[in-house]
């Protein structure tokens, strides 16, 4: 059984990072799993990937995201939003004049996601 039992869309950041440092050897490397393919999919190479630790996977995937609006536009952040499948509903709401914001929501997300599979596959 994981520490965490539950995963709810968090868009505090503080939340989000304590979150992370509290997961377990093998719920963190199915999230690390998960950001991996969700972001080559939509043409991204992460680095860092599988060497990123906890404490240093938030600043990891916001230096990733601001790389890609600077690099590649909105285009390419929506298409990896959608393939996460943050809602449009979300995404209206949300304030994306930090990158943070974005970053909290991709990660709470995936780990949304992955929480649901591990408890939906027994």
């Amino acid at each position: 059984m994981h520490k965490y039992i539950g995963f709810k869309l968090d868009i505090n950041i503080n939340n989000i990072s304590s979150q992370i440092s509290t997961l377990e050897g093998s719920f963190y490397s199915k999230l690390l799993d998960q950001l991996n393919k969700d972001l080559n999919l939509c043409g991204i190479t992460w680095q860092n990937y599988p060497n990123v630790n906890q404490e240093d996977l938030f600043l990891e995937i916001d230096s990733i995201i601001q790389e890609l609006i600077k690099s590649e536009g909105d285009t390419v952040l929506y298409s990896l939003l959608y393939r996460i499948d943050i809602s449009e509903k979300i995404i209206r709401q949300t304030n994306f004049t930090k990158t943070s914001e974005i970053t909290t929501l991709v990660l709470s997300r995936e780990m949304e996601k992955i929480w649901l599979r591990t408890q939906y596959s027994k």
